[in-house]
């Protein structure tokens, strides 16, 4: 843009205050909704607001779509994204004064991808993530001879074991942990970074019992060592100063420091990654093997939505379209256990009324 218009900042910030205050969005999400109404700025080197239509609109769009990302063109996915993000702006737009009757509501449906896009965006791919032979093997090849080695082993367990998110682990102080019924009480008040800021009750499920006994023999050596309640339950790494006072080396201790970032979470997982040779994995992806393994559990409805509240998702549907699709080789071994026995196939009205069950499910999530 050659020059900011006074004008256009104003609304943005209105709108900003809008979306943090009236909708109750982080700034992050903020962040995110912003970054289409600057592209469509800079597509119209920042003109008044007022002069969207229809005919600005396909223009955009065909601007989105020879937009490159890595010398890719981006992904339908965000081509999507961008337009929905814009299109809401520019309805909250024709609402505030100056505006109102100015932008004709009919064009704001430009800003819409067509059915193949539509199609291409929504599309679920299948995402690769550890399995527990693949983690038990990670954690069990931890040396621990010294205590944030220890420490290291105890974090790729229990981030399977829970399938919690990394920013709330790093957060997580010692009371959070009930050893005893092994779940976690992932509480905002008590500093827990969790999504939307969300009171989660999650589950430490006993996946398998040695990396279930690497975290509890972290968590029984914390409490022996001291810690206290509000401590961090994965603490930093001792800092020590080297003889020239200009550097630091880390120590083979912990003190009771809370990581600032997840990304001394992600360098532990990745270290211990390439001392073996392993394939690398984001804690995130210890997440999607955490909810395939305990949806592989799972027998009743009430078990599905247990297990969904557990991830802090209020819908199911989203822990089931989202995470619980089956990998290739899942969905096979599940298609291979069908039995085509005549005596064993159901009747017709007996599959009828499990498609009413499911659809009854479907239209109640």
């Amino acid at each position: 843009m050659k020059n900011d218009n006074a004008k256009n900042i104003k609304m943005i910030r209105a709108y900003r205050m809008y979306l943090l205050e009236a909708r109750g969005l982080n700034d992050k999400s903020v962040v995110k909704m912003e970054r289409a109404i600057h592209l469509y700025r800079d597509f119209t080197n920042d003109e008044d607001f007022k002069f969207f239509n229809s005919e600005r609109a396909v223009r955009f769009k065909m601007l989105l779509r020879q937009k490159k990302h890595n010398g890719k063109p981006i992904a339908t996915n965000s081509y999507r994204t961008y337009l929905i993000h814009l299109k809401v702006f520019f309805t909250w737009l024709c609402t505030q004064a100056g505006y109102k009757g100015g932008i004709r509501s009919d064009s704001l449906e430009y800003l819409t991808v067509n059915k193949k896009e539509s199609r291409l965006a929504s599309q679920t791919t299948i995402k690769k993530f550890p399995m527990i032979e693949y983690i038990k093997e990670l954690a069990a090849s931890v040396d621990t001879s010294t205590e944030v080695v220890l420490r290291n082993r105890a974090l790729i367990s229990f981030t399977f074991l829970t399938g919690m998110r990394d920013s709330a682990i790093i957060s997580l102080p010692i009371l959070s942990i009930n050893d005893e019924e092994l779940y976690v009480v992932q509480d905002p008040k008590y500093g827990v970074n969790t999504k939307f800021g969300k009171t989660i009750y999650s589950k430490i499920f006993n996946f398998d019992q040695s990396l279930l006994q690497y975290f509890l023999d972290w968590f029984h050596y914390l409490k022996k060592k001291g810690f206290a309640n509000t401590d961090p339950l994965f603490p930093r790494s001792k800092m020590k100063k080297e003889s020239n006072n200009l550097s630091y080396q880390e120590s083979i201790e912990v003190e009771t420091v809370f990581w600032e970032t997840t990304e001394s979470m992600r360098k532990i997982f990745k270290g211990q990654c390439k001392l073996i040779g392993k394939e690398y994995y984001s804690p995130h992806r210890y997440r999607d093997a955490a909810i395939y393994y305990a949806l592989r559990s799972a027998r009743t409805g009430e078990q599905i939505k247990a297990i969904s509240q557990n991830f802090g998702h209020e819908d199911v549907a989203t822990t089931l379209s989202v995470y619980a699709q089956l990998t290739p080789e899942r969905q096979l071994d599940v298609l291979n256990q069908l039995n085509f026995k005549e005596e064993d196939i159901v009747s017709d009205e007996q599959l009828l009324e499990l498609l009413r069950k499911l659809l009854k499910e479907k239209n109640r999530k």
